[in-house]
């Protein structure tokens, strides 16, 4: 996408606006499906069409599980996050090196929250990065615990940060 989305923004009606803010909010297939057949031309088609790819994969992964507080247990087709909550997970210990390189010594065997200061809060926090317009960028990191952990966040930020 060679310009930028705020410059894209400067060239899209406020309600055009809105309707891709509002699908990024949600993060869902529907809500993206619904702003590009509204504005199949519209200023953020590439950046909603390229939404759409994670949406689609997130909501099969999650199977569009909502109601997510701190402690429900996800669902994910990743057994390392399936039937645990952010609560538990952010206990656990890094699947693999969180740094390519880091011995083993630093991180093998200690919890998640030690080396991020994870709270909920700060998940909270977290979680709104998703939600952002920037968000397409901050889900595609590799993360230890894939993108469930990250449509978890989502959604949690989304519905409140219980």
């Amino acid at each position: 996408m060679g310009l930028g989305l705020s410059a894209l923004a400067q060239s899209a009606s406020p309600a055009e606006e809105a309707a891709f803010r509002h699908a990024q909010t949600t993060g869902l297939f529907s809500d993206y499906e619904a702003y590009l057949a509204q504005y199949p031309n519209g200023a953020f088609v590439d950046a909603a069409r390229f939404d759409m790819q994670w949406a689609l994969k997130s909501t099969e992964a999650a199977g569009a599980q909502t109601g997510i507080t701190f402690e429900t247990p996800l669902i994910s087709d990743n057994p390392a996050v399936n039937g645990k909550s952010i609560a538990e997970l952010i206990q656990g210990t890094p699947l693999y090196s969180p740094i390519e390189g880091l011995p083993e010594a630093l991180w093998k065997e200690a919890a998640c929250s030690n080396c991020h200061g994870w709270t909920k809060e700060a998940l909270c926090e977290q979680g709104m990065v998703y939600t952002g317009i920037q968000q397409s960028k901050s889900l595609t990191k590799e993360h230890p615990y894939g993108g469930a952990l990250k449509a978890a966040l989502r959604t949690f930020a989304v519905e409140g940060c219980r």
